[in-house]
């Protein structure tokens, strides 16, 4: 006996097709019958009363491939929670969660000071206004660079 062919899709494949065409969400076969874990799930549910909701949809489950699942459940948990469901709250909420070390310093060197910088400048300008590229020069100068 013939079983009928029946295709299976991995809906997670498709994401990225979904930036172009976000109404495939609700319509195309690999979504159809797509199990998202829960807070996911409602948050999908709550956007499909919204009218850009597909679109919004579509931002969150694209943060699944850089954050994990886990970590966009847990935004979508979090935002829901906060009362909230749209997709800048949760991209906002990753955002947040992802590195929290300070960016680093960027140190300067010792001789470069500000006065000395806009004499510079106004040198390679010829007394007359200082453009970006004479204030990289005076920069360049003032910290032992020809």
């Amino acid at each position: 006996m013939l079983w009928p062919a029946e295709t299976i899709y991995d809906p997670w494949h498709y994401v990225p097709v979904l930036a172009r065409k976000p109404g495939a969400l609700r319509n195309g076969a690999p979504f159809r019958d797509w199990v998202l874990p829960t807070a996911m799930a409602v948050i999908r549910r709550k956007l499909k009363a919204v009218s850009d909701g597909d679109r919004q949809m579509v931002s969150i489950l694209s943060c699944v491939a850089a954050d994990g699942i886990a970590a966009v459940e847990a935004a979508c948990k979090e935002a829901l929670d906060q009362g909230v469901f749209s997709a800048p709250v949760v991209i906002n909420i990753l955002a947040r969660s992802r590195d929290l070390s300070p960016a680093p310093l960027l140190l300067t060197p010792a001789t470069l000071r500000l006065a000395e910088v806009h004499a510079l400048a106004k040198h390679y300008a010829g007394g007359g206004p200082i453009s970006p590229i004479h204030l990289e020069k005076a920069i360049l100068f003032s910290s032992g660079g020809k």
